[in-house]
């Protein structure tokens, strides 16, 4: 079984490029744990590499997902085996 890997740094002594090539060598130490996407985030404190394995929402499943404000984000790894009435329920409420 394979399924998502995430990694991250947590530092404010690291340089920008310094952090992206820690992120680089750390997404390519999980590539094999999911070969579909690849997504970066840097906001210069937290820096995260996210390898994603699509099974469910293969067109938009990419991370780390974002509120509607951009303001705060989630990061989730598994299958939320009620999401569609989870988002039945949410979706009056927010963005999907």
């Amino acid at each position: 079984m394979r399924i998502c890997r995430l990694s991250f740094i947590w530092s404010f002594d690291i340089h920008a490029e310094q952090r992206r090539n820690i992120l680089t060598d750390m997404g390519d130490a999980i590539a094999h744990r999911g070969p579909d996407d690849t997504q970066y985030f840097d906001d210069g404190a937290l820096a995260l590499v996210f390898k994603r394995l699509s099974i469910i929402d293969i067109s938009d499943g990419r991370q780390p997902i974002w509120n509607e404000e951009k303001c705060m984000f989630v990061i989730v790894n598994g299958e939320i085996y009620n999401h569609v009435a989870l988002r039945h329920e949410l979706e009056t409420r927010h963005q999907f």
